[in-house]
């Protein structure tokens, strides 16, 4: 693609300006890249299929990779072609082309990283788990690339606001808004070594008063919109396998002790059980007035056979279901019936296990309260995105483990399967990723699985007899984590779980996108799936990075793929497909 004449123009060469000769020497270094690039990139190609989930869903980190260095190729060679044609302004052009030219060199080190992954790795994997070499590596030659030429010219708004806050002066974004350059070095500066606390910030923007009352402005109006909030008891449920053994549900305790469980009720309509008195006890907030309620129990709906009960992303650290409202709203509405969304306690003030205690006793809790939620129990589907995606493998796994029901399924939208600096060839996308640069990433993994100066706390599961017949328990399972680092390392990292602990898995159902650091979490995790006979699906939407599902509203392309997910769950609940028509 490099031999285009515009790139030895006579012109050029006989033109002695210090421009033109400064956009020769661009013209010769891009096509000693380019020669660089071509044979490694040929190879990809050759070999990439193998590391697909199936035919008919091609994607992983390598055709990723492939697809993002050849859209540069194409968007640069344009660029060349406009500076041989046009004349004009030839200065700012030679500057733009410059860094161009250092991007495609930095692209240049990520392709020859993977090739040095796609040699080292067992034939057909991703990864190596072992080879510590590899990952030191991975992180060490991506703290010394030079970023900043992938973030200036191509920066959004979101992420100059991001840059005049960490400045100081949300105003100081303007003068980065003027000099791309100077803004892709800033960024650059800030997140090699990011602050969580200025991450959380950052992250919980939506949360903002302005922009929370934009987006209840703009999202779907439901008629049910509840924070839950209790302080946590323990209770008892039935196990599986028999009906004269319980499981006691034991209260979160882990770093901060007792401390009150919050949840947020969604539903389009107001069901049966949803006004009951028990529930508004719980309440800490409703949205809806009392006179605007009792009109409601005049169309009271009867319980629902399903519910969703979905945690967060936010990357461990940052969210609440206050952030993920307007399209949980929208998915109330669709599938027609009520969501429970958890806002479980956040790292890295309570870090690994808190989250995942909590969102356990939550969706305990929700089997033990169903008639309160407006559901008949029938039905439950998990669901949750990136971290969310998380917690709802690792809290089935737990069901699993625990002998209670696990849920009828999980829809988790390009979830986290493997929290380590694990070099995967998707994870070197974060090189240029907005949202989730690698060392954002890092941090937010680190946050979650990182060693608290307190005791290691124990995960407890108590298998009971009814409790009527007065008798000591009949078993007792308590995890150590502390004790065997097998069973925390699954409960971190699903993908490293053995096979028969993911047997005990439901129908798992994955949304995955090709521009995301995590893509290879997802592919990987769905062949070792369907490898041990487990039901598995995996969708890879094109051309959308992380984070996409919350975007529905500003792009049709988003919102297409934003339906995946609502149709993953109607599978999951058994709920029939909408009639075209309603659909538009």
């Amino acid at each position: 693609i490099f031999t285009y004449p515009m790139f030895y123009r006579p012109v050029y060469q006989q033109n002695s300006t210090e421009t033109t000769q400064r956009c020769v020497k661009l013209f010769s270094r891009v096509k000693d890249l380019a020669r660089l690039l071509e044979p490694m990139l040929k190879s990809f190609s050759e070999f990439y299929h193998v590391f697909d989930f199936d035919v008919d869903t091609p994607g992983n980190g390598y055709r990723s990779l492939t697809k993002v260095v050849l859209s540069f190729v194409h968007h640069m060679v344009e660029c060349v072609r406009r500076l041989s044609d046009q004349r004009f302004r030839k200065e700012r052009k030679a500057m733009k082309m410059e860094v161009y030219c250092s991007a495609l060199e930095q692209l240049s080190v990520m392709v020859s990283f993977a090739w040095r992954l796609l040699n080292a790795n067992p034939k057909g994997q991703l990864f190596f788990k072992d080879d510590q070499a590899l990952s030191v590596a991975f992180v060490d030659e991506y703290f010394h690339m030079k970023r900043a030429c992938f973030y200036g010219r191509s920066l959004p708004y979101c992420d100059l606001c991001f840059i005049g806050v960490a400045a100081g002066s949300l105003l100081s974004s303007g003068k980065y808004a003027m000099d791309p350059e100077l803004c892709g070095e800033k960024f650059e500066e800030i997140t090699k070594d990011i602050n969580v606390q200025l991450l959380k910030g950052f992250w919980n923007i939506t949360e903002t008063e302005a922009l929370a009352a934009i987006a209840k402005i703009s999202s779907v109006p439901v008629h049910v919109n509840k924070e839950i909030s209790f302080l946590p008891e323990s209770f008892t449920l039935p196990l599986t396998s028999t009906t004269s053994q319980y499981l006691t549900v034991p209260v979160p305790l882990t770093y901060s002790g007792r401390a009150p469980i919050q949840m947020r009720l969604i539903s389009h309509k107001l069901l049966e059980g949803q006004e009951s008195q028990e529930l508004n006890n719980l309440v800490k907030s409703s949205g809806t007035s009392a006179k605007a309620e009792r009109k409601l129990k005049k169309d009271l709906a009867p319980k629902s056979k399903h519910l969703v009960v979905h945690f967060h992303g936010g990357g461990f650290v940052a969210h609440t279901s206050k952030s993920h409202e307007p399209y949980l709203k929208s998915w109330a509405r669709d599938l027609g019936i009520p969501i429970l969304s958890v806002d479980y306690s956040l790292s890295p003030e309570t870090p690994f296990p808190r989250a995942l205690e909590e969102c356990f006793y939550a969706y305990c809790w929700a089997l033990k309260n169903c008639s309160m939620l407006g559901w008949t129990g029938d039905y439950v589907c998990l669901a949750g995105d990136s971290a969310g995606g998380n917690l709802c493998l690792t809290v089935s796994l737990r069901a699993a483990a625990c002998g209670i029901r696990i849920p009828d399924g999980i829809m988790a939208a390009y979830p986290a399967t493997l929290l380590k600096a694990t070099p995967l060839p998707s994870r070197l996308l974060a090189t240029f990723d907005l949202l989730l640069p690698l060392s954002v990433l890092m941090k937010c993994l680190g946050a979650y699985t990182g060693k608290a100066k307190l005791e290691k706390p124990e995960m407890t599961c108590y298998f009971c007899p009814p409790l009527s017949s007065g008798l000591d328990p009949l078993n007792s399972n308590i995890i150590h984590p502390q004790l065997d680092n097998s069973l925390e390392e699954y409960y971190q990292s699903p993908l490293l779980a053995p096979d028969h602990v993911l047997k005990g898995l439901p129908p798992v159902h994955i949304v995955a996108c090709s521009l995301d650091p995590l893509l290879d979490d997802s592919v990987m995790f769905a062949k070792r799936l369907r490898a041990i006979g487990q039901p598995v699906t995996l969708s890879i939407v094109e051309g959308l990075p992380h984070g996409f599902i919350g975007l529905a509203k500003f792009s049709k392309e988003v919102k297409d793929s934003a339906k995946i997910c609502l149709d993953r769950m109607r599978e999951v609940l058994h709920l029939q497909q909408p009639a075209q028509s309603e659909t538009k």
